[in-house]
């Protein structure tokens, strides 16, 4: 029952990003955000909007949905108190590498699975201290975002058992290259 709960929340919160609320005061936005939580649950044909968009994509990664999370509170808040834009580049580095990691050689580029490293006792620890060296070096939304990820494994929030799934999904790891693009473009990387 929670995977569903979590995958109501990622769904909610992607709709609420992809509408465009400009013109709405906070509380409209609230408002909104309340009823599109309501909405992916309806039920249309015996499947509601939530499970059909999970059909697509899997569960998203707890760090995809911190990510989300941050950019909905954003339209609420400043978004640079939530997530600097120097910290998203960060962020986006960060997941690029480990894309760049564990995906060509789990699709068979290489004898060995990095993937099998999610269900082992050190990929746990390695992130926590990759969470002080974060902390250390001021890049506190990654921080939070890992830790977060570390959390919900402890608890299994997800089906999976693999810490893999909490850290990166395929959307996050387009996400993050698509950032870096469009930073270098910009050249603002």
């Amino acid at each position: 029952m929670h995977s569903q709960l979590y995958a109501g929340l990622f769904c909610t919160l992607l709709l609420f990003l992809l509408l465009p609320v400009g013109r709405l005061g906070p509380a409209a936005r609230a408002a909104l955000l309340a009823a599109l939580g309501l909405a992916v649950l309806v039920p249309i044909e015996g499947v509601n909007l939530t499970m059909r968009i999970r059909a697509i994509s899997g569960d998203l990664s707890v760090f995809s949905v911190y990510w989300l999370a941050c950019a909905s509170a954003g339209r609420f808040t400043a978004i640079s108190r939530l997530a600097p834009p120097r910290q998203t580049r960060t962020a986006a580095l960060t997941i690029a590498i480990a894309a760049l990691f564990l995906y060509p050689a789990t699709l068979g580029l290489s004898q060995w699975d990095p993937y099998r490293l999610g269900y082992d006792f050190y990929l746990p620890m390695f992130c926590a201290a990759l969470v002080g060296v974060m902390i250390w070096t001021g890049q506190r939304f990654t921080a939070m975002a890992v830790s977060l990820c570390l959390a919900a494994y402890a608890v299994r929030l997800l089906e999976s058992e693999n810490l893999w799934d909490y850290l990166l999904d395929p959307w996050l790891a387009g996400y993050a290259f698509y950032r870096l693009v469009k930073n270098r473009t910009r050249g603002t990387a």
